[in-house]
């Protein structure tokens, strides 16, 4: 599940530091790489290697929702080594202030995918010249990669269920935990429907649709988690 995030985040802390994306630009196409690897120590024969973030807004949005997945496996597999009663005591306080965390950054992926979806809209829908500038600016959506990223995260989401149930199969018993595998599992599922079932000039659209819906559920799982971490937290004072 860790490897999950990493790849919807896109996260560059496992090869030593984040290129910022200006960099990462003139790294590909800026012959003269001297100075920039002085800056960053990445040389451009390494871009290969870098870790990067999913096609547009819907997969990388879907760290919302698997963040408080792996939370929930972790305070698990913490509660097998550490007193359980200590674990209780600690679980309400962390998925408190993990919930908020969620909420705040899930209200502004979400407002973030409204105004992009209703920007690629108007231009759209405003021909000739607000079409032409849709089709420069977003009618070149990397569908491939995206599909891609689905199925390597699906991969890997069905190995930790895989050893989630060859760990314990009890774990099964935990209503809460199936349920939020599930519907990560059918986000999956909508965001890799959402942006094959279109023409690729409007999987943009789509895309940005799909990361609405992710946002949202997203956001009301974390304001159920924040509930039940207020009354936990609650509970343990």
């Amino acid at each position: 599940m860790a490897l999950v995030l990493v790849v919807e985040t896109g996260s560059h802390f496992l090869v030593g530091g984040q290129v910022p994306s200006n960099v990462f630009a003139q790294l590909q196409t800026n012959a003269n790489t001297a100075p920039l690897v002085q800056q960053t120590g990445i040389r451009a024969s390494d871009l290969g290697a870098l870790p990067h973030r999913p096609p547009g807004l819907a997969l990388p949005d879907l760290a919302f929702i698997d963040g408080l997945l792996l939370l929930t496996l972790a305070l698990m597999a913490l509660s097998l080594v550490v007193r359980q009663s200590i674990v209780g005591r600690a679980q309400g306080i962390v998925n408190l202030v993990a919930s908020i965390v969620v909420i705040i950054l899930g209200i502004v992926a979400l407002l973030t995918a409204v105004a992009k979806l209703v920007l690629m809209l108007a231009l759209f829908l405003s021909p000739p010249f607000g079409t032409i500038a849709y089709f420069a600016a977003f009618g070149f959506f990397d569908r491939g990669g995206a599909l891609a990223a689905v199925g390597s995260l699906l991969a890997l989401k069905l190995g930790a269920c895989i050893a989630l149930v060859i760990a314990q199969e009890r774990f099964l018993q935990n209503k809460g935990l199936v349920i939020l595998v599930l519907l990560t599992l059918l986000l999956y599922l909508l965001v890799s429907i959402l942006i094959s079932i279109v023409p690729s000039f409007l999987a943009s659209i789509t895309d940005a649709l799909g990361a609405i819906i992710v946002s949202i559920v997203a956001i009301i799982w974390a304001v159920l988690t924040l509930a039940f971490a207020i009354y936990a937290t609650i509970e343990a004072v």
